[in-house]
């Protein structure tokens, strides 16, 4: 599209593969320039179906190290050729990532004559309220903390404020729900892209694991991810005009199945915004 543009990139959840859905990955596209939130397995090579290519990506965001976010990390920085300079913004400890990728492959990358120049930023947000993160001439960045489990010290949701347009997007990032954190930084937003979870169907992904594991698995899927049927009171507590869902878990259900879900839990909290369910590589316009 000519206009402000989301693509999913990636829509499943989880650090597993499966044939249905690439890992989170999703691309804000405005006036051109390419900014890309999370970047899990999978997420260069359907940024080239997109029909993008690398030669506008400007900035990429990591919202957490959970591997579905960044697993195709390496593969943009030691593929992604036709980018120029990229700027790469997240928490501890992306700095070191990024440096072990780049000498893992050094030798390799140099026999083609190097990559792209990519500028390190290492974010470290308060502990609760809102930072700003970057501006540019196309977009305002600010971000907040969100819980996702005390394993992970830094998890980040990002919003994105288009000067042109007044336009925003918010992305949740991996977050218990509702999450107050999140809802501030959502307040009025134009588009929530908010991480999904059907706990009523949660046997199809522990029936997969050995019975000693089962327990410790289910307390960190209710506890640090957001049901379906908080979907719509996320969205109205923050009064955001439509709510795009991602990060779908488990991966291999159909998107319509989260749908229909949220969608009931949107009339009986009184919701009236409009809920997306999109899959890979489909575009939202902003």
């Amino acid at each position: 599209p000519a206009g402000d543009h989301l693509v999913m990139l990636g829509t499943g959840g989880g650090p597993v593969l499966n044939r249905f859905k690439t890992q989170t990955a999703i691309d804000l596209v405005v006036n051109g320039s390419q900014y890309l939130i999370d970047c899990g397995a999978g997420a260069p090579r359907r940024i080239v179906e997109a029909g993008m290519g690398f030669a506008n990506l400007r900035h990429v965001f990591v919202t957490h190290h959970h591997l579905d976010h960044l697993a195709g990390y390496p593969e943009l920085l030691v593929l992604g050729s036709s980018a120029q300079e990229v700027d790469v913004w997240g928490p501890a400890p992306i700095e070191a990532l990024h440096e072990g990728i780049i000498g893992a492959f050094a030798h390799s990358v140099g026999l083609f004559g190097g990559g792209p120049r990519y500028r390190m930023h290492e974010l470290t947000l308060p502990e609760r309220g809102i930072a700003g993160v970057m501006e540019d001439a196309n977009l305002r960045v600010s971000a907040t903390r969100v819980f996702h489990g005390a394993e992970v010290r830094d998890a980040y949701a990002y919003r994105f404020d288009v000067s042109r347009t007044g336009r925003s997007v918010v992305f949740s990032g991996d977050t218990d729900g509702p999450n107050e954190e999140l809802i501030a930084l959502a307040r009025d937003a134009d588009v929530l892209l908010h991480e999904v979870q059907l706990n009523s169907r949660l046997d199809l992904i522990l029936d997969q694991v050995p019975p000693g594991r089962r327990e410790a698995l289910r307390h960190h899927l209710v506890t640090t991810h957001t049901d379906v049927l908080d979907i719509p009171r996320v969205a109205l507590a923050a009064n955001v005009k439509r709510v795009a869902m991602c990060h779908y878990v488990p991966a291999f259900l159909p998107p319509g199945a989260f749908l229909a879900a949220a969608r009931e839990a949107a009339e009986a909290v009184g919701y009236e915004g409009e809920i997306l369910a999109p899959a890979d590589l489909e575009v939202i316009l902003l």
